[in-house]
Parts: C-alpha cells; structure tokens; sequence
C-alpha cells in the first residue's frame, strides 16, 4: 500500500511541477499578441512581451515585444515610457525593420502627446535622414510642417508634393 501512495505522490508532484516548465519564446509570443489584441487584456500582454526580453534576450521577436510594449504605453496615455522602449528598441537592434517606425513614432509622441515640438521635429527629421527609403518619410516631413498648427491652418496631406509635382 505504500508503494502505490509513494507512486500517487510522484505522479502529483510530477503533475504539479509541469506547470513550472518554461514557455518558450514563440509561445510566449503568441500568447502575449492574443492578450495585446483586447484592451481588457493589456497587462497579461505586458507581462508576456516583458517576459521574452528578459527569458530570450536573443530571440528575433525582441524588437516586436518592444514595439508591442511602447504601442501598449502609447494607448495608456504613458507617452514618456512609450518612447523609452522605442529608444531601447532603436538602440538594442538597429538593424530591425521596426526602426524607422519607432524613430517616426518617437516624433509623433513628442508632438501629439507631450508637445515639446522641438524633440518631435528632431525626432521627424532622423526618419528623414536615416530612413530616406521608408514610407513614412512624406508623413514625417508633414508632421514637421503641420505640428502646433490648429485644423484650419495645415495643409492637405500630399499638398506639398503635388506642388513640387507641377
């Protein structure tokens, strides 16, 4: 009899004890952009995408855990520590395809957020310079034009290059 009790307690133990293997990278991830996608679930996400950076440091979903980690700042009006993980994220992998939208985003906080437009127009003017390729180049170069200015004084987006098309 006690060897069927010492067998139960094993296999207890051992039950039990799954619950604390280690999620790997991609489930981590995964798990984290199903929470990321209901605000009710933000914090689970927070802590799923805090999790990668410090369990897989190497893994190649870094930059995306923290751009999913600054757009959760962004969407709890936390503008500051949104453009401390851009910056982390600029700074820790340079190479990423996230890059220049966190440089463009670093800008659009600065001046739809905090409204210190000279950090925001330094901000726009590195898209320019270091991403002359991206996208948001035109939208950048707006944003800088356009920041400060009420409704009725910007200028129609693309106005400016349909000028110089002509």
């Amino acid at each position: 009899m006690k060897i069927v009790y010492s067998c139960l307690a094993i296999a207890g133990f051992l039950f039990l004890g799954s619950g604390c293997v280690e999620k790997s990278a991609e489930e981590l991830y995964r798990d984290a952009q199903k929470a990321v996608g209901d605000s009710s679930t933000h914090a689970k996400a927070e802590k799923l995408f805090q999790k990668i950076l410090t369990k897989h440091p190497e893994d190649q979903r870094c930059d995306d855990a923290l751009f999913a980690l600054a757009q959760i700042a962004v969407n709890k009006d936390q503008g500051e520590e949104a453009v401390e993980k851009y910056e982390q994220l600029l700074d820790q992998y340079p190479q990423s395809d996230m890059c220049y939208k966190a440089q463009f985003m670093i800008g659009f906080i600065y001046s739809e957020m905090l409204h210190d437009y000279p950090k925001a127009s330094s901000a726009y003017q590195k898209v320019i310079e270091s991403y002359s390729d991206c996208d948001l180049v035109d939208s950048a170069k707006w944003m800088i034009a356009n920041m400060g200015k009420g409704l009725e004084e910007m200028e129609t987006f693309g106005s400016e290059q349909e000028k110089g098309a002509k």
